[in-house]
């Protein structure tokens, strides 16, 4: 099994082209909109500059200017370290990257930043086999544009998140924590009675990630 988790999610670039898409807060219910996030712009940007899309059909504004995250500073900077990790020559494979992911978003809600957040990235790294200062230095420097830049490129056309889709057919949305497991287990049962208990134990810690966000009692860095 192969797994590939964006850490991009619903951030977009602001492209020029877009401009016109704004739907203003009416499809975010509940979200804010903080940095400027509007779904009408993000959608837009993954019609035109999304996998999809044919190079030579691309807006050449579509990986330049502003990214736009749903939820602010806070997100940015847990998503470039993500972007940076997922490329760090360090990261063998899916399960550390998985590993690091969900050792960081487990410390979401009381992670703010300085020296407690820098604490956060290197302990999670470490836990996880990934090269604490190749990361760093990826974080601090252009190599972080190009890890975003990357994730970009590979942002399908989503209504929402989480989008899962498993052998290339997108799964119903779903807000459970469950989801990830749910959709894997249809996939597997189209094709197979008999569902494949050890793939299934190899996925749940990113079922995890679904929920990891809501462990806001936690006060200390666990991995």
């Amino acid at each position: 099994m192969n797994i590939d988790l964006n850490p991009l999610g619903n951030a977009f670039y602001a492209v020029p082209e877009c401009n016109n898409a704004k739907t203003g807060n009416e499809s975010v219910p509940a979200c804010g909109g903080a940095g400027g996030y509007d779904a009408g712009m993000r959608k837009c940007f993954n019609q035109r500059c999304g996998p999809g899309v044919a190079v030579a059909d691309r807006s050449e504004n579509c990986y330049r200017g502003s990214l736009i995250f749903q939820h602010g500073f806070k997100e940015a900077w847990f998503t470039r370290y993500f972007a940076c990790a997922k490329h760090a020559s360090s990261t063998k494979n899916w399960e550390n990257y998985g590993q690091f992911v969900l050792c960081m978003e487990r410390n979401y809600t009381t992670t703010e930043g300085g020296d407690l957040f820098e604490t956060l990235i290197e302990t999670c790294a470490e836990s996880s086999n990934i090269n604490f200062a190749e990361i760093d230095k990826c974080y601090k420097s252009g190599g972080g544009e190009e890890a975003f830049e990357l994730e970009a490129r590979n942002i399908p056309e989503h209504d929402g998140v989480p989008w899962i889709i498993v052998n290339g057919v997108v799964q119903p949305e779903s807000y459970d924590e469950n989801a990830l497991l749910t959709a894997v287990q249809d996939a597997m049962g189209n094709s197979s009675k008999l569902l494949d208990a050890p793939r299934l134990a190899a996925i749940q810690q990113d079922h995890e990630l679904l929920g990891a966000r809501r462990e806001e009692r936690r006060r200390h860095i666990t991995c």
